[in-house]
């Protein structure tokens, strides 16, 4: 099971409390939200000049975005600077974001990390969960999955899904905190719940498997069929697993055999799965299996 990263780019901020009265701020707001970005470009480039944070993020992303002017990353990426330096949490997220990505500016873990570290501080729920992944990763920092899972935490109580995924999969095997499966099923559910597939996936396998929750084949369905309809493969190779064997679902050839093909299709070549007992096998080939197995079941039927 391993962590999730959010790249996610900011949505820009519309919500201004600027007098209606020769405001560029709010001017390239109102134009920006009638999609009149040329207009928007150049309130927000004058509102930029004049030194607000705030237009010169949103500059950023215009530029980021090509809105209103030509695509350009690098120009870009220095308005989100400009921003940044003055203590700007969104554009430090985002600098932060192009120095992990190298776009806009050359690569750089170190730079990454400072400045998700920057707006983190600030409580950025997004920053706290990516500077969690470079600890964890040992990216740009000493590998620390206990700060790890202290960022992880940050984001995850502020209702960060991908946060919560990361920090309930430490809490299954243990990294950084106490191994704690009710712990990470609470975290699973919690992201679960906000239609994160993978952590619908390992939630269904605690219910299937009884770990840190009463076993359930019924719940473990559920939660495997949210997934699956997401295109996770491993929750379509578990969902046709259940389908095949009748386990808290009525049993059902024909679904176990499509949904093991939709595994066997979605699946990328790295992927494994095991029993817990045999070595991990490709997850493709199983699915494969799985599959020819319920066509000769309903064969045999006909």
């Amino acid at each position: 099971m391993q962590h999730l990263k959010t790249l996610a780019f900011l949505m820009l901020s519309l919500s201004f409390s600027a007098p209606a009265s020769a405001d560029p701020l709010k001017d390239g707001a109102e134009a920006y939200a009638a999609s009149d970005y040329s207009a928007a470009y150049e309130a927000f480039a004058v509102a930029a000049a004049e030194g607000s944070v705030e237009a010169q993020f949103n500059l950023g992303r215009m530029y980021c975005s090509g809105l209103g002017v030509e695509q350009n990353d690098a120009t870009g990426a220095a308005w989100y600077r400009k921003a940044a330096i003055q203590g700007h949490a969104g554009a430090q997220f985002k600098l932060g974001v192009y120095y992990d990505i190298g776009q806009g500016v050359p690569q750089s873990d170190a730079l990454a990390v400072e400045w998700y570290a920057k707006s983190a501080a600030q409580g950025y729920a997004d920053a706290q969960a990516n500077l969690g992944a470079m600890y964890e990763d040992a990216l740009g920092v000493a590998q620390d999955f206990s700060t790890a899972a202290e960022w992880y935490h940050k984001a995850a109580t502020q209702g960060h899904a991908i946060a919560q995924y990361d920090l309930a999969v430490l809490y299954d095997n243990g990294r950084g905190v106490t191994r704690d499966y009710s712990m990470a099923a609470e975290w699973y559910g919690k992201a679960a719940a906000q239609g994160n597939a993978a952590a619908q996936t390992n939630l269904g396998m605690m219910f299937e498997t009884g770990q840190g929750v009463a076993q359930s084949f019924e719940t473990a369905a559920e939660w495997y069929r949210q997934a699956a309809n997401q295109q996770d493969a491993l929750a379509q190779y578990n969902l046709a697993i259940l389908y095949y064997y009748g386990r808290g679902i009525t049993r059902d050839f024909s679904q176990a055999s499509g949904w093991a093909r939709a595994a066997m299709n979605n699946s990328k070549s790295t992927d494994e799965v095991s029993d817990g007992i045999s070595p991990a096998r490709p997850l493709r080939d199983q699915a494969r299996m799985l599959g020819t197995m319920a066509d000769r079941m309903l064969a045999n039927r006909q």
